[in-house]
């Protein structure tokens, strides 16, 4: 009787111990997830600013502009003025795209932005025809290209879409 007794009492000592020690790990664990996804999204991504208070946030690890209520909005709407100004921008932003040799510029994000939503047609806007794509879901040299022809770009989608008349300098 006093084994059973002894037993059933070091049972309930192991019971409730081990109950508020899951009990406490539990309780952690979504904290400690918490702060490492917010640290982790703090340094994977990037805020990108264009000019009107435009800007967007890219994500370094998956080279990709992150969609939010302002993408969702751009995919619905015509073109936007601010963004094709932008792609003459050789502000050097520090990061990289996997079909890029050299850093990414504020140019590139802009194309790149009116690339995935569908506002240019690089056929019918660049007056080339790119026939290869890489792992990324570019074309081959697209970005050569963009680099090489930044300005011509910019003015005849100025032209194009917004009736800009020709300037000879940018």
């Amino acid at each position: 009787m006093k084994i059973t007794i002894f037993l059933f009492f070091a049972f309930l000592f192991f019971f409730s111990e081990g109950c508020e020690r899951k009990e406490t790990i539990q309780t952690n664990k979504p904290n400690i997830k918490e702060e490492q996804n917010q640290d982790s999204i703090h340094s994977d991504t990037i805020l990108i600013d264009f000019d009107n208070g435009l800007s967007f946030f890219w994500d370094v690890k998956k080279e990709t502009i992150i969609k939010d209520s302002l993408c969702h909005a751009l995919e619905r709407k015509s073109i936007n003025r601010t963004l094709v100004n932008s792609i003459s921008d050789t502000t050097n932003l520090h990061i990289h795209l996997c079909c890029k040799k050299a850093y990414l510029r504020k140019g590139d994000i802009a194309f790149i932005i009116l690339y995935r939503f569908n506002q240019i047609n690089l056929y019918e806007d660049l007056k080339t025809q790119f026939d290869d794509f890489n792992y990324c879901g570019y074309p081959n040299a697209l970005f050569d290209y963009l680099e090489e022809h930044r300005d011509t770009i910019t003015k005849n989608l100025l032209e194009k879409y917004f009736y800009v008349e020709s300037r000879d300098s940018f």
